[in-house]
């Protein structure tokens, strides 16, 4: 009797909060290259639909993750209800269910971690820059954190 392998751990911490960003970046090249995309030339509604869930799951928390729930991720595609079970594994194509039971898409989270760092780095730019001209003036700052890039400066 064979037992199914563990889940893999979610590809990116559980705090990570992108949502307060502006945007997601698209690697278009790569995007084309992708299989899911090649489908998606073939299917023009897999398309609109990849990339509804991508960038769901780039604002979600944990970003590059999605719900395990048929319902949801249905709705994040903006998919018909009717439509869902028909087109689910070409749109579900490249995502996988972790140990904390959401569903993570591995360029996704590669995006996400690449936007965190980017931000850690403005941060601490941006608090030398204000080191540089004399303090703070009394403001409070938010610290440095890890996993909360999504402030508004």
């Amino acid at each position: 009797m064979s037992s199914k392998p563990p889940a893999p751990a979610p590809l990116t911490p559980a705090d990570l909060d992108l949502s307060a960003l502006e945007y997601m970046p698209l690697h278009v090249e790569r995007m084309k290259r992708s299989v899911a995309w090649i489908k998606a030339k073939r299917n023009p509604e897999i398309g609109f639909y990849l990339i509804n869930l991508w960038s769901a799951a780039y604002m979600q928390k944990p970003a590059a993750s999605l719900p395990d729930d048929d319902d949801l991720l249905c709705d994040a595609a903006m998919c018909e209800p009717r439509r869902w079970p028909k087109v689910k594994d070409a749109i579900m194509r490249g995502f996988i269910l972790c140990a904390d039971g959401r569903w993570y898409h591995r360029f996704v989270a590669e995006i996400a971690h690449d936007a965190l760092e980017k931000r850690i780095k403005w941060r601490k730019k941006k608090q030398g820059q204000r080191d540089a001209a004399g303090g703070d003036n009394g403001e409070k700052r938010p610290p440095v954190h890890p996993h909360v890039p999504g402030d508004t400066e």
